[in-house]
């Protein structure tokens, strides 16, 4: 917004040192060329109305259009200035509307700005929440100071921190656990004017999260145990097959014993027979 008045300022400001210049060469061109040239081929009379018409209507048709000039700049302006407010109270209500926490600090980490996501979120009332250190909305109340400083510095050299896990302590003491976005705001000389917070409530998720922990938990027990009894069953078969394997040997061993057994009587009798 600055950029565009001070564009138009710099033209109104051409435009008025021009403008003189512009009559004064048009008033020395005129007198040279055209004052002259019609002085050598007419009359006084036909001179002295060239000279009436020039300088009645050249000045303030040069004028007529420099004012229209400054007004369409003027107007160019008007109009981008109703835009950025336009856009301006949209983001605010967009800003003062979200479920997150959005809370403006100084540069000494006191909280000078809010909106209703802050009630949503830790609790808090505009009323009670300003000029607070927003160190002392930190869980850790021992380490409070520590982490703050840790996010600042790391704020004012990266610039911001986006995804940042903490928790802190809402209003009725209870903790709440946050998702920390902050940005080191800065104004047109680089100098430093504060940071942006951002807060956003992620109980659930980690309530989520840890549900899911617990399921995988019971799954990967499930599947050991499962394991273990296929193992189990497996062992088993292996020694069932085990012995199957002697029982069957057994067997063969037996039936050789009795197939021998058997054969040598059979073998007398019919020794005996043939005899």
């Amino acid at each position: 917004m600055k950029e565009n008045a001070l564009t138009t300022k710099q033209r109104i400001d051409f435009l008025q040192w021009m403008l003189p210049i512009a009559l004064a060469l048009l008033s020395i061109l005129y007198q040279l060329i055209l004052a002259r040239w019609v002085h050598d081929n007419y009359s006084e009379t036909a001179h002295f109305i060239v000279e009436i018409l020039f300088y009645a209507l050249v000045g303030p048709v040069i004028v007529f259009f420099a004012f229209y000039q400054i007004q369409q700049w003027l107007l160019a302006k008007e109009q981008a200035e109703q835009v950025a407010r336009t856009s301006q109270q949209r983001l605010a209500a967009i800003t003062e509307a979200s479920a997150d926490a959005i809370i403006g600090l100084t540069p000494e980490g006191r909280i000078e700005s809010w909106n209703r996501g802050v009630e949503l979120v830790l609790g808090y009332t505009g009323e009670s929440i300003t000029n607070l250190l927003f160190s002392s909305l930190l869980g850790n109340k021992e380490n409070s100071d520590v982490e703050w400083n840790w996010i600042a510095e790391t704020v004012k050299k990266s610039g911001f921190i986006r995804g940042y896990e903490t928790s802190c302590q809402r209003e009725d003491g209870k903790l709440v656990s946050v998702e920390v976005t902050a940005t080191h705001m800065r104004d047109e000389q680089g100098a430093s004017t504060g940071f942006s917070i951002i807060l956003r409530d992620i109980d659930e998720r980690k309530k989520r999260e840890a549900e899911i922990r617990e399921l995988n938990t019971h799954l990967n027990d499930l599947v050991e145990k499962r394991t273990r009894e296929l193992d189990e069953k497996v062992e088993e078969l292996a020694n069932a097959n085990e012995r199957l394997k002697k029982l069957d040997q057994t067997r063969s061993e037996f039936v050789s014993l009795v197939s021998h057994q058997i054969r040598a009587p059979l073998t007398n009798i019919k020794g005996a027979v043939e005899k």
